[in-house]
């Protein structure tokens, strides 16, 4: 739940992959098994008519030799009655001959009941190949149909979801800028009440002024596009309470003060421009560092020098490359494009991992999530997480500072 928006994204995007891939596979299997249940099932019906088909055949020649054979052995006996009137040797060689018929025709007519049934095997033979084969290319064509129809189904769906959150995060960025809007009447209205009411009441005012500033501000920032929850995407809301991250034992430990930075004179508290919710581009944030973080020296050390954890506005694919290979608990803090604030990359087991550190109210700083402890500085966070991890599950403590590399610092373009 710690985890920054781009890194939600990602884990969000990868699970999805991996689901759909899982649904394209498992898809792929139930169609193939329902495809070969449905060739099995059409080859044991071809199968049965074939052997019924030849069962018919063979039962009507059986009944035609049968009634050939009837109709020889009534010619036999004509010819057996024509021969009691022969003579003796005529007769016997009648029956001689009659035999020799008989035995004649016999023997054809097994020669033609082989032949038949052989060729009725070899017909049903490729009857069955071709039969096999075309219930195979049936099948593979099936097996694709109901597999596209799946994934297509899915797909539809799948968009259809999509279109729902994404019209759900446009619904949140319009409040978001309805927040903006009111912050700003809220504003005006008390500047003019202030302006309006008499001298003795110009400090009350101002108070008051100083806590609607104070309350718009906040509303603001827990409604901006970095707080809003988008559906199906888990990501960090921002604090709308300054309350300090509950340990295990449901207190806080306490920790001694960290270095402080040498501070300009007279820029400890810098005087705030009006700003939006997050930065529209890298000139702002550029411009924000200059006016709000660079006068009070928040990332150098007591001597005044930039300390060595420190880069400029990376990128989330740089970061990654400078801390590619390097020992679990490396990092480096970066100033972000995406707020005004700055993201904490550090180096894991098994990848990289970036964290947004909301700095939009001057001397407060913290990640963004529930209850997340808030420090003075970015020294302050980096000695507490030196001790306790930045999530539970993670478990990521700031060991070693990933220095700059090359000739010309990363954070030039922010100090010219």
């Amino acid at each position: 739940d710690d985890l920054p928006y781009d890194a939600m994204v990602r884990k969000a995007f990868k699970l999805e992959q991996e689901e759909q891939k899982h649904k394209d596979e498992e898809d792929a299997r139930k169609a193939k098994e329902l495809a070969k249940k449905q060739a099995e099932e059409k080859a044991n019906a071809a199968r049965k008519e074939r052997e019924a088909r030849r069962q018919r055949l063979l039962s009507e020649e059986e009944s035609k030799m049968k009634q050939q054979h009837e109709e020889f052995e009534a010619e036999l006996r004509r010819r057996e009655a024509e021969m009691i009137y022969a003579t003796t040797k005529e007769a016997r060689l009648a029956a001689e001959r009659a035999e020799e018929e008989k035995a004649r025709l016999k023997k054809e007519q097994d020669e033609l009941l082989k032949r038949t049934a052989a060729e009725q095997e070899e017909r049903d033979r490729r009857e069955e190949q071709q039969e096999r084969e075309r219930l195979e290319t049936e099948a593979a064509k099936r097996t694709e149909e109901i597999y596209v129809n799946m994934r297509t189904l899915r797909i539809q769906k799948e968009a259809s979801e999509s279109e729902a959150v994404e019209a759900e995060w446009r619904k949140q960025e319009e409040r978001a800028k309805a927040y903006e809007q009111e912050r700003r009447r809220s504003l005006i209205r008390a500047k003019e009440v202030r302006q309006a009411a008499p001298a003795e009441t110009n400090r009350s005012s101002t108070g008051m002024l100083e806590r609607m500033r104070e309350l718009s501000r906040t509303t603001v920032l827990a409604a901006s596009p970095e707080a809003i929850q988008r559906p199906g995407v888990h990501t960090p809301p921002a604090t709308r309470s300054a309350r300090p991250a509950v340990g295990s034992t449901g207190t806080l430990p306490s920790l001694p003060s960290a270095p402080r930075p040498m501070v300009a004179p007279n820029a400890s508290l810098p005087r705030q421009t009006k700003r939006g919710a997050r930065p529209t581009n890298k000139a702002e944030v550029i411009q924000w560092f200059k006016d709000i973080e660079w006068p009070r020296r928040i990332v150098c050390d007591k001597a005044g020098k930039i300390c060595p954890w420190f880069h400029g506005i990376l990128s989330r694919g740089h970061a990654e490359q400078l801390l590619d290979g390097k020992p679990a608990g490396t990092f480096l803090i970066r100033v972000s494009e995406r707020i005004w604030g700055y993201t904490v990359s550090v180096s894991s087991a098994h990848r990289c991992k970036h964290f947004l550190v909301d700095a939009a109210a001057v001397g407060k700083y913290q990640f963004f999530g529930d209850n997340q402890k808030v420090h003075e500085d970015l020294h302050c966070l980096i000695e507490f997480h030196q001790k306790y991890p930045i999530s539970v599950a993670g478990q990521e403590l700031l060991m070693s500072p990933q220095t700059q590399i090359g000739r010309v610092p990363d954070y030039q373009e922010l100090l010219q």
